[in-house]
């Protein structure tokens, strides 16, 4: 995400996605939100003392935006939660969304702009090492991803290798 971007600033939702719960943060803009149709919301009272359960809430993808999504592990197939996903478009560097793997190793960067990207995994720790989509270490060997409006690019996936 931009620093200091402030046309950009985004609102991180931490939902339960694909029945995995606590599962990588969503991102909303101020455009999609402007977008919700508030005349079809139901309202909802609260006030002290009063809990109120079974509020579902799904969030679509706009069709003015793309997202990436994937599953981060190690070399023995291990989950690595925290790893931090980072997408810059190629030729903008300005143009960056980040978000941390959920427990599991999922991630969601969503409210894209369409472009082409490369995604790059920095995990939590030294133990493995970084690298960018598809297993390379340099951005001039990392595969593009390309996002187009309305879709979202699936399986965009790294297998952490261990630092030797």
């Amino acid at each position: 995400m931009p620093a200091g971007d402030g046309d950009r600033r985004r609102a991180e939702l931490v939902a339960g996605e694909g029945g995995r719960a606590g599962a990588a943060a969503r991102h909303l803009d101020e455009r999609q939100v402007v977008a919700l149709a508030l005349a079809d919301a139901t309202p909802i009272s609260v006030g002290a003392g009063i809990t109120v359960t079974a509020i579902d809430l799904e969030l679509g993808l706009s069709p003015d935006y793309g997202a990436i999504s994937g599953h981060v592990t190690t070399d023995d197939g291990q989950p690595v939660a925290g790893t931090a996903v980072v997408a810059s478009a190629v030729g903008d560097s300005s143009e960056r969304y980040m978000v941390e793997t959920d427990g599991d190793g999922y991630y969601r960067l969503g409210a894209m702009n369409p472009a082409t990207y490369t995604v790059y995994f920095n995990p939590p720790n030294d133990f493995y090492a970084p690298q960018y989509f598809d297993g390379v270490t340099g951005t001039e060997a990392a595969q593009p991803i390309v996002v187009i409006t309305g879709t979202e690019v699936t399986d965009v996936n790294a297998q952490l290798v261990r630092r030797t």
